[in-house]
Protein backbone atom coordinates (compact mmCIF):
# COMPACT_ATOMS: atom_id res chain seq x y z
CA UNK A 1 0.00 0.00 0.00
CA UNK A 2 1.20 3.28 -0.95
CA UNK A 3 2.22 5.89 1.43
CA UNK A 4 0.02 8.52 1.52
CA UNK A 5 1.76 11.99 1.00
CA UNK A 6 1.91 14.30 4.41
CA UNK A 7 1.12 17.31 1.84
CA UNK A 8 -1.65 17.96 -0.85
CA UNK A 9 -0.38 18.08 -4.47
CA UNK A 10 -0.64 21.44 -6.09
CA UNK A 11 -2.99 22.46 -8.67
CA UNK A 12 -1.87 22.04 -12.40
CA UNK A 13 -3.53 23.01 -15.71
CA UNK A 14 -2.83 20.22 -18.48
CA UNK A 15 0.26 20.97 -19.14
CA UNK A 16 1.40 20.30 -15.75
CA UNK A 17 2.27 23.52 -14.86
CA UNK A 18 1.93 24.81 -11.55
CA UNK A 19 -1.63 27.10 -10.78
CA UNK A 20 -0.78 29.75 -7.90
CA UNK A 21 -3.45 32.46 -7.81
CA UNK A 22 -4.66 31.78 -11.36
CA UNK A 23 -1.11 32.07 -12.68
CA UNK A 24 0.67 29.07 -14.48
CA UNK A 25 4.29 28.80 -13.86
CA UNK A 26 6.52 26.49 -15.41
CA UNK A 27 7.62 23.51 -13.19
CA UNK A 28 11.24 24.04 -11.70
CA UNK A 29 12.56 20.46 -13.00
CA UNK A 30 10.94 21.86 -16.61
CA UNK A 31 13.69 24.89 -16.75
CA UNK A 32 16.25 22.43 -15.18
CA UNK A 33 15.18 20.33 -18.41
CA UNK A 34 16.36 22.78 -21.09
CA UNK A 35 20.01 22.02 -19.87
CA UNK A 36 20.14 18.50 -19.94
CA UNK A 37 21.37 16.04 -23.00
CA UNK A 38 18.66 13.85 -23.06
CA UNK A 39 19.97 11.76 -25.53
CA UNK A 40 20.94 8.86 -23.19
CA UNK A 41 17.87 8.92 -21.24
CA UNK A 42 15.60 9.25 -24.76
CA UNK A 43 17.78 5.90 -25.95
CA UNK A 44 17.04 4.31 -22.27
CA UNK A 45 13.40 4.80 -22.98
CA UNK A 46 13.22 3.61 -26.51
CA UNK A 47 14.94 0.45 -25.21
CA UNK A 48 12.13 0.09 -22.19
CA UNK A 49 9.51 0.36 -24.24
CA UNK A 50 10.79 -2.31 -26.70
CA UNK A 51 11.41 -4.71 -23.55
CA UNK A 52 7.16 -3.91 -22.47
CA UNK A 53 6.00 -4.43 -25.89
CA UNK A 54 7.65 -7.82 -25.69
CA UNK A 55 6.99 -8.39 -22.14
CA UNK A 56 3.18 -7.11 -22.94
CA UNK A 57 2.18 -8.15 -26.54
CA UNK A 58 -0.99 -7.22 -26.32
CA UNK A 59 0.02 -3.76 -26.81
CA UNK A 60 2.09 -4.35 -29.45
CA UNK A 61 -1.56 -5.62 -31.76
CA UNK A 62 -2.91 -1.69 -31.02
CA UNK A 63 -0.19 -0.23 -32.60
CA UNK A 64 -0.93 -0.65 -36.47
CA UNK A 65 -4.40 0.70 -35.81
CA UNK A 66 -3.00 3.60 -34.15
CA UNK A 67 -0.65 4.68 -36.66
CA UNK A 68 -3.26 4.31 -39.42
CA UNK A 69 -5.78 6.49 -37.33
CA UNK A 70 -2.76 9.09 -37.20
CA UNK A 71 -2.03 8.92 -40.58
CA UNK A 72 -5.81 9.08 -41.20
CA UNK A 73 -6.18 12.39 -39.17
CA UNK A 74 -4.01 14.19 -41.75
CA UNK A 75 -4.13 18.40 -41.33
CA UNK A 76 -7.00 17.47 -38.37
CA UNK A 77 -4.12 18.46 -35.75
CA UNK A 78 -6.81 18.02 -33.21
CA UNK A 79 -7.58 14.88 -33.77
CA UNK A 80 -4.28 13.98 -34.89
CA UNK A 81 -3.06 14.83 -31.68
CA UNK A 82 -5.52 12.90 -29.39
CA UNK A 83 -4.84 10.32 -31.82
CA UNK A 84 -0.95 10.29 -30.63
CA UNK A 85 -1.42 11.29 -27.14
CA UNK A 86 -3.13 7.30 -27.23
CA UNK A 87 -0.05 5.32 -28.77
CA UNK A 88 1.86 7.94 -26.32
CA UNK A 89 -0.21 6.43 -23.26
CA UNK A 90 0.55 3.16 -24.96
CA UNK A 91 4.26 3.63 -24.48
CA UNK A 92 3.79 4.65 -21.59
CA UNK A 93 2.29 1.64 -20.78
CA UNK A 94 5.18 -0.72 -22.71
CA UNK A 95 7.74 1.07 -20.75
CA UNK A 96 5.96 0.48 -17.36
CA UNK A 97 5.62 -3.03 -18.18
CA UNK A 98 9.11 -3.16 -18.42
CA UNK A 99 9.58 -1.82 -14.97
CA UNK A 100 11.06 1.69 -16.41
CA UNK A 101 8.95 3.45 -13.42
CA UNK A 102 9.91 1.27 -10.83
CA UNK A 103 12.35 3.07 -9.65
CA UNK A 104 10.70 6.34 -9.50
CA UNK A 105 8.04 4.89 -7.52
CA UNK A 106 10.01 3.95 -4.91
CA UNK A 107 12.09 7.02 -4.81
CA UNK A 108 8.60 8.54 -4.31
CA UNK A 109 7.82 6.17 -1.11
CA UNK A 110 11.59 7.19 0.38
CA UNK A 111 10.68 10.86 0.05
CA UNK A 112 7.27 10.49 1.91
CA UNK A 113 8.29 8.35 3.99
CA UNK A 114 11.40 10.83 5.32
CA UNK A 115 8.54 13.25 5.29
CA UNK A 116 6.78 11.98 8.21
CA UNK A 117 10.06 11.25 10.06
CA UNK A 118 11.11 14.50 9.41
CA UNK A 119 7.86 16.06 10.72
CA UNK A 120 7.94 13.48 13.70
CA UNK A 121 5.20 11.81 12.38
CA UNK A 122 6.30 8.39 11.32
CA UNK A 123 4.91 6.32 14.03
CA UNK A 124 1.46 6.88 11.95
CA UNK A 125 3.05 5.03 8.55
CA UNK A 126 5.56 3.41 9.42
CA UNK A 127 3.28 -0.10 8.86
CA UNK A 128 2.91 0.49 5.65
CA UNK A 129 6.80 0.84 5.16
CA UNK A 130 9.04 -2.25 4.05
CA UNK A 131 11.85 -2.94 6.28
CA UNK A 132 14.21 -1.97 3.22
CA UNK A 133 12.95 1.33 3.23
CA UNK A 134 13.41 1.97 7.15
CA UNK A 135 16.66 0.91 6.34
CA UNK A 136 17.10 3.78 3.78
CA UNK A 137 15.05 6.02 6.25
CA UNK A 138 17.72 5.19 8.97
CA UNK A 139 20.66 6.04 7.09
CA UNK A 140 19.20 9.21 6.36
CA UNK A 141 18.08 10.35 9.48
CA UNK A 142 21.22 9.14 11.12
CA UNK A 143 23.20 10.94 8.36
CA UNK A 144 21.87 14.02 9.17
CA UNK A 145 21.75 13.69 12.75
CA UNK A 146 25.51 12.84 12.81
CA UNK A 147 26.34 16.52 10.87
CA UNK A 148 24.26 18.60 13.53
CA UNK A 149 21.54 19.36 10.21
CA UNK A 150 18.22 20.76 11.96
CA UNK A 151 14.85 20.04 9.70
CA UNK A 152 13.06 22.24 10.86
CA UNK A 153 9.23 21.40 10.46
CA UNK A 154 7.59 24.45 9.12
CA UNK A 155 9.97 24.16 6.17
CA UNK A 156 8.66 20.65 4.51
CA UNK A 157 8.30 20.21 1.25
CA UNK A 158 6.90 23.92 0.60
CA UNK A 159 5.88 24.97 -2.57
CA UNK A 160 7.85 27.98 -4.13
CA UNK A 161 7.59 30.72 -6.88
CA UNK A 162 9.96 32.70 -9.04
CA UNK A 163 9.38 35.16 -11.04
CA UNK A 164 12.72 35.83 -12.57
CA UNK A 165 12.18 32.00 -14.27
CA UNK A 166 9.07 32.29 -14.42
CA UNK A 167 8.75 28.62 -12.58
CA UNK A 168 7.56 27.22 -9.72
CA UNK A 169 8.48 23.83 -7.75
CA UNK A 170 8.81 21.71 -4.14
CA UNK A 171 11.52 22.12 -2.29
CA UNK A 172 12.19 18.62 0.18
CA UNK A 173 13.29 20.92 2.72
CA UNK A 174 14.88 24.26 4.36
CA UNK A 175 17.49 22.63 6.96
CA UNK A 176 19.88 24.25 9.56
CA UNK A 177 23.46 23.51 9.12
CA UNK A 178 25.19 23.30 12.07
CA UNK A 179 27.33 26.27 11.54
CA UNK A 180 24.25 27.96 11.54
CA UNK A 181 23.30 28.52 7.54
CA UNK A 182 19.79 28.01 6.42
CA UNK A 183 19.83 26.26 2.97
CA UNK A 184 17.57 24.55 0.27
CA UNK A 185 17.69 20.61 0.62
CA UNK A 186 16.59 17.89 -1.65
CA UNK A 187 16.70 14.54 -1.13
CA UNK A 188 18.25 12.07 -4.06
CA UNK A 189 16.94 8.41 -4.41
CA UNK A 190 18.36 6.64 -7.68
CA UNK A 191 21.63 4.62 -7.39
CA UNK A 192 23.77 6.51 -9.41
CA UNK A 193 25.74 9.23 -7.82
CA UNK A 194 26.25 10.84 -11.21
CA UNK A 195 23.29 12.28 -11.07
CA UNK A 196 24.52 15.73 -12.74
CA UNK A 197 25.32 18.36 -10.35
CA UNK A 198 24.73 20.97 -12.81
CA UNK A 199 21.18 20.20 -13.09
CA UNK A 200 20.44 19.80 -9.18
CA UNK A 201 22.95 23.27 -8.67
CA UNK A 202 19.55 24.88 -11.38
CA UNK A 203 16.92 23.51 -9.67
CA UNK A 204 17.79 24.34 -5.85
CA UNK A 205 19.06 27.79 -7.19
CA UNK A 206 15.36 28.64 -8.46
CA UNK A 207 13.78 27.44 -4.81
CA UNK A 208 16.84 29.37 -2.74
CA UNK A 209 15.86 32.61 -5.23
CA UNK A 210 12.28 32.43 -5.18
CA UNK A 211 10.28 35.49 -4.38
CA UNK A 212 7.77 33.57 -2.16
CA UNK A 213 6.41 30.27 -0.97
CA UNK A 214 2.76 28.96 -0.08
CA UNK A 215 2.22 29.21 3.21
CA UNK A 216 -0.36 26.29 5.02
CA UNK A 217 -3.15 28.75 4.31
CA UNK A 218 -2.64 28.76 0.83
CA UNK A 219 -0.87 32.72 0.69
CA UNK A 220 2.25 33.49 -0.45
CA UNK A 221 4.85 34.42 2.34
CA UNK A 222 8.52 35.50 1.81
CA UNK A 223 11.25 33.04 2.50
CA UNK A 224 13.07 33.19 5.46
CA UNK A 225 15.66 36.50 5.25
CA UNK A 226 18.53 34.27 6.47
CA UNK A 227 18.05 31.92 3.28
CA UNK A 228 21.72 31.25 1.92
CA UNK A 229 21.55 31.89 -1.47
CA UNK A 230 25.15 30.47 -2.54
CA UNK A 231 24.97 26.77 -1.60
CA UNK A 232 22.88 23.72 -1.35
CA UNK A 233 22.59 20.27 0.22
CA UNK A 234 21.78 17.16 -1.21
CA UNK A 235 21.12 14.08 0.61
CA UNK A 236 22.06 11.29 -1.47
CA UNK A 237 20.08 7.75 -0.28
CA UNK A 238 19.87 5.15 -2.65
CA UNK A 239 16.91 3.02 -2.60
CA UNK A 240 17.55 -0.45 -1.23
CA UNK A 241 21.27 0.82 -0.02
CA UNK A 242 20.68 1.68 3.23
CA UNK A 243 23.46 4.64 3.51
CA UNK A 244 23.08 8.55 2.64
CA UNK A 245 26.00 10.50 1.35
CA UNK A 246 25.95 14.54 1.59
CA UNK A 247 27.15 17.02 -0.74
CA UNK A 248 27.10 20.91 -0.85
CA UNK A 249 25.39 22.04 -4.01
CA UNK A 250 26.89 25.52 -6.11
CA UNK A 251 23.93 27.55 -6.19
CA UNK A 252 25.80 31.03 -7.69
CA UNK A 253 26.08 28.85 -11.03
CA UNK A 254 23.24 27.22 -10.68
CA UNK A 255 21.09 30.14 -10.59
CA UNK A 256 23.49 31.44 -13.87
CA UNK A 257 22.25 28.58 -15.26
CA UNK A 258 18.76 28.39 -14.52
CA UNK A 259 18.82 32.15 -16.11
CA UNK A 260 20.16 30.79 -18.76
CA UNK A 261 17.78 28.54 -19.22
CA UNK A 262 15.51 30.68 -18.94
CA UNK A 263 16.26 32.93 -21.96
CA UNK A 264 16.55 29.85 -24.27
CA UNK A 265 13.09 28.70 -23.40
CA UNK A 266 12.28 32.58 -24.37
CA UNK A 267 13.81 32.18 -27.33
CA UNK A 268 12.20 29.09 -28.18
CA UNK A 269 8.88 30.61 -28.06
CA UNK A 270 10.18 33.35 -29.95
CA UNK A 271 11.52 31.26 -32.59
CA UNK A 272 8.60 31.32 -35.05
CA UNK A 273 9.47 34.34 -35.46
CA UNK A 274 12.86 34.51 -36.10
CA UNK A 275 12.43 33.37 -39.65
CA UNK A 276 9.93 35.26 -42.50
CA UNK A 277 9.42 34.40 -46.64
CA UNK A 278 12.59 34.96 -49.10
CA UNK A 279 11.65 38.17 -51.31
CA UNK A 280 13.89 39.29 -53.41
CA UNK A 281 14.93 43.28 -53.98
CA UNK A 282 14.04 44.67 -57.23
CA UNK A 283 16.77 45.16 -59.61
CA UNK A 284 18.59 48.55 -59.55
CA UNK A 285 18.86 50.40 -62.74
CA UNK A 286 22.43 49.51 -62.99
CA UNK A 287 21.50 45.89 -62.62
CA UNK A 288 19.00 46.31 -65.09
CA UNK A 289 21.11 47.90 -67.89
CA UNK A 290 24.03 45.11 -67.65
CA UNK A 291 21.47 42.41 -67.57
CA UNK A 292 19.99 43.94 -70.88
CA UNK A 293 23.70 44.39 -72.36
CA UNK A 294 24.56 40.74 -71.54
CA UNK A 295 21.43 39.98 -73.28
CA UNK A 296 21.64 41.82 -76.24
CA UNK A 297 25.12 40.55 -76.81
CA UNK A 298 24.52 36.93 -75.84
CA UNK A 299 26.75 34.50 -78.48
CA UNK A 300 24.14 31.88 -78.63
CA UNK A 301 20.86 30.64 -78.05
CA UNK A 302 22.58 28.67 -75.27
CA UNK A 303 23.62 31.57 -73.14
CA UNK A 304 20.70 33.16 -73.25
CA UNK A 305 19.38 30.32 -71.56
CA UNK A 306 22.58 30.43 -69.19
CA UNK A 307 21.23 33.85 -68.23
CA UNK A 308 17.94 32.91 -67.81
CA UNK A 309 18.53 30.34 -65.35
CA UNK A 310 20.51 32.51 -63.24
CA UNK A 311 18.69 35.59 -63.47
CA UNK A 312 15.22 33.57 -62.87
CA UNK A 313 16.79 31.90 -59.84
CA UNK A 314 17.71 35.22 -58.13
CA UNK A 315 14.24 37.00 -59.09
CA UNK A 316 16.03 39.32 -60.94
CA UNK A 317 14.65 37.77 -64.37
CA UNK A 318 12.22 40.78 -65.90
CA UNK A 319 9.57 41.51 -68.81
CA UNK A 320 11.82 43.41 -70.35
CA UNK A 321 14.45 41.05 -70.21
CA UNK A 322 11.70 38.73 -71.93
CA UNK A 323 11.79 40.90 -74.56
CA UNK A 324 15.10 41.47 -75.30
CA UNK A 325 15.89 37.74 -75.43
CA UNK A 326 13.41 36.89 -77.65
CA UNK A 327 14.31 39.84 -80.03
CA UNK A 328 18.28 38.66 -79.58
CA UNK A 329 17.24 35.11 -80.29
CA UNK A 330 15.57 35.79 -83.64
CA UNK A 331 18.98 37.70 -84.57
CA UNK A 332 20.73 34.98 -83.73
CA UNK A 333 18.62 32.28 -85.70
CA UNK A 334 18.43 34.25 -88.51
CA UNK A 335 22.49 34.94 -88.96
CA UNK A 336 22.19 30.73 -88.62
Amino acid sequence: MPIPSLRPEPKRDHYGRYLIDGQAYTRATTVVGTLKDLNGLMNWKRRKVAEGLAVAPQLLRAIPDMAAEIEAAGDDWRSAKEAKARLDALCDQAADAAGANRGSKAGTEAHTLSEWADAGRLDEVKHLATEAELADLQAYLDAMDRNGIERPVEYIERIVINSTVESAGTFDRLVRLRDGRLVVADLKSQQSVDFGFLEIACQLAQYANADAMLSEAGDLVPLPDDLDLEVGLVMHAPVGSARCDLYLVDLVTGWEAAQVAHRVRQLRKASKALGRPFTSPPPSPEDTRRHLHLVRNAPHVESLKGLWRDLKGQGLWTDELTRAAAARRAELEAAA
